[in-house]
C-alpha cells in the first residue's frame, strides 16, 4: 500500500513529536513533560501536537506503543539469531532487555513515574507483560523459570529509580546470569 504524501507528513509529524516527548521526558521526568513543552521541543505548535495526541496522556501512550514497538523488533531481530533450542524467545528476551538500543533505560525509567496517574497506561502494560508471558512460555522452559527470569528483566528498568545505575560490569555479569538460567549456551 502506497501511501499519500498527506499520510507521510503526518506520520514524520507523529515521529518527530514522540521523539520531542521522549527528550522531554528524558531531561525533565514526568513533571516536566507537558504538551507545551513537548511542542517547543518538537518546533511545532501547541494546536500541532494536539492535531496528533489529543491528550498528554495520549502522547504518553503514544509513547509507551512506539517503545512496546522498539523492543518487540528487538527481541525479534535476537530471535533471528538465537540458536533453535528451548528458550529461544526467552534469550532473545533477556539480550533485548540490556540493549541499550532496544529502549533506552531512562526513557522507560521516567514513564514509569508517570504510570501511576493513568490507568489506560497501566493497563496497556499489564497487556503487553500478559502477552510477552504467552510468547516466552511457549517455548519449552517451564514457567517458573520464565517468570523469574522476565521479572528480573522487568525489574531492570525499575532499578534506575530507586537504586544508582548498575555499572556496565554488573550489567553485564547480570545479563549473562539470567542467559544461562534461560538456557544459552554462552553470552
Amino acid at each position: 500500500m502506497t501511501l499519500t504524501l498527506k499520510q507521510q507528513a503526518s506520520i514524520a509529524s507523529r515521529e518527530k513529536i514522540l521523539a520531542a516527548a521522549a527528550e522531554v521526558i528524558t531531561q525533565h521526568g514526568t513533571t516536566g513533560f507537558t504538551l507545551d513543552a513537548v511542542a517547543r521541543q518538537a518546533g511545532i505548535s501547541k494546536g500541532g501536537l494536539l492535531h496528533h495526541f489529543a491528550s498528554k496522556e495520549a502522547l504518553l501512550e503514544g509513547l509507551l506503543t512506539q517503545l512496546f514497538d522498539q523492543f518487540s523488533r528487538a527481541v525479534a531481530s535476537y530471535y533471528e539469531r538465537e540458536t533453535d533450542a528451548p528458550g529461544r524467545w526467552l534469550r532473545a528476551y533477556v539480550r533485548a532487555t540490556f540493549d541499550a538500543e532496544a529502549i533506552p533505560l531512562e526513557i522507560s525509567a521516567a514513564m514509569l513515574a508517570g504510570i501511576i496517574e493513568s490507568e489506560h497506561i497501566h493497563e496497556m502494560i499489564a497487556l503487553d507483560t500478559r502477552s510477552w508471558t504467552a510468547v516466552l512460555t511457549g517455548d519449552g522452559l517451564t514457567w517458573a523459570r520464565v517468570q523469574a527470569v522476565r521479572m528480573a528483566c522487568d525489574g531492570l528498568w525499575t532499578e534506575g529509580l530507586v537504586n544508582q545505575p548498575l555499572s556496565e560490569g554488573e550489567r553485564a555479569a547480570l545479563r549473562d546470569e539470567l542467559l544461562t538460567i534461560a538456557g544459552a549456551q554462552s553470552s
